[in-house]
């Protein structure tokens, strides 16, 4: 196992687990860790919402240790200013994504791959696509902790936790266990909403330990943090210095809610893991 390395999983597509790996991953860089961050998903947008988009090589060093049984030795670029390394995902990983999909690969290859990296980060964070059976079975058995991210779409939210729980409880063997549930996406004034969410996740047979921060709803605040390249932080940072100085306010024209998505992202950065 990856001792040091959490997943950012669930089976449900459109949940904002991408999103939120980053944003934990910068996170915990932040509260003084060194962080690796992995990103298993083809589509390969985490560079591209890190602002390094052409650093990235779409995820052929990746897809090279996997299925060549290499040891990947450095990331694909690293931002030394926050200490986080990342390795890149893109189109070139479904040529892996298959066979652990199918069980021809497993855990123990996503363990030797990253292995190196791992022992040099105080930090892994796995950015899942949304596969289930071996690549599932693979990444539980390659981490001890899981972060899922929920959304407002409540029953599939449930359905996809509940499989991921079953699943881990019918496996022998050390695997991970659910480190909390994070709810996304959720207007701060639905307050109702986010209560009968939280209870269905808590209550039996679930039992689920659900975070006390909620990210709030904001499509607009994404989609420019992708555009800018950019975490929240900095986008909070900007924004507060664009308005403090008189600048030009259309640059950042959702600061407001961008600054307290930053508080929001700081405080579940911090039930996830405590400063070093």
């Amino acid at each position: 196992m990856i001792v040091n390395g959490l997943a950012v999983y669930s089976r449900k597509g459109g949940s904002g687990k991408s999103t939120l790996a980053a944003q934990l991953a910068v996170g915990a860089c932040r509260l003084g860790w060194e962080v690796c961050l992995v990103e298993l998903d083809s589509m390969g947008l985490l560079s591209q919402s890190l602002g390094r988009a052409a650093e990235s090589d779409h995820g052929v060093a990746l897809t090279d240790a996997m299925l060549g049984g290499g040891v990947l030795e450095v990331p694909t670029w690293r931002d030394e200013r926050l200490g986080l390394s990342v390795v890149a995902g893109g189109f070139e990983c479904d040529r892996f994504l298959l066979p652990l999909y199918g069980g021809v690969l497993d855990g123990a290859d996503l363990v030797r791959a990253v292995g190196a990296l791992a022992a040099d980060h105080d930090l892994v964070v796995l950015d899942c696509p949304s596969l289930s059976l071996g690549f599932r079975d693979a990444v539980v058995r390659a981490v001890p902790s899981v972060v899922v991210p929920v959304d407002k779409d409540q029953t599939a939210s449930v359905m996809a936790y509940h499989d991921l729980v079953v699943a881990l409880a019918d496996m022998s063997g050390p695997v991970a266990s659910v480190l909390g549930v994070a709810m996304i996406g959720f207007d701060a004034r639905a307050t109702r909403r986010r209560r009968r969410v939280r209870q269905r996740f808590e209550d039996p047979p679930i039992g689920a330990r659900v975070f006390d921060t909620v990210i709030r709803a904001s499509t607009a605040v994404a989609e420019e943090l992708r555009a800018l390249g950019v975490d929240i932080w900095t986008y909070a940072d900007r924004a507060r210095a664009e308005r403090e100085g008189g600048g030009n306010p259309t640059l950042w024209r959702y600061a407001e809610v961008g600054i307290r998505m930053a508080a929001e992202y700081e405080a579940l950065t911090g039930r996830c893991w405590p400063p070093i």
